[in-house]
């Protein structure tokens, strides 16, 4: 056995893990190659993709503080309204990606000949 420490309590809820962040970061750093940085701040693509970095650098700061949260206090509802809020701006992350599909991309209105 590698671990030996007491059994894991099954009631206790599981820590939020943050996976979605290298996976958005990725994808940000991608985009952020191909615009250039006056792009970024001056048309409304580049504006609504920091929105977005922004909401998702809020969901980060959540899910870390209703870890440690879970970790420290025995109260689990207070964790529990940390990832409530969490919840909340992941919806709002879902609808900034959504415009994002929409608001024509500078670089792709670049190229057309």
């Amino acid at each position: 056995m590698i671990f030996s420490g007491p059994p894991a309590d099954p009631a206790a809820p599981t820590p939020p893990t943050g996976s979605g962040t290298p996976s958005s970061g990725s994808g940000t750093s991608s985009t952020l190659r191909r615009l250039p940085l006056d792009t970024v701040f001056t048309s409304a693509y580049g504006r609504t993709l920091l929105v977005k970095l922004a909401l998702m650098a809020v969901v980060s700061a959540l899910a870390v503080a209703a870890r440690r949260r879970m970790l420290r206090d025995t109260d689990p509802a207070v964790a529990h309204r940390l990832a409530r809020r969490e919840q909340a701006v992941l919806g709002a992350v879902v609808v900034v990606s959504a415009i994002l599909t929409v608001v024509p991309d500078p670089h792709r209105i670049s190229l057309r000949p």
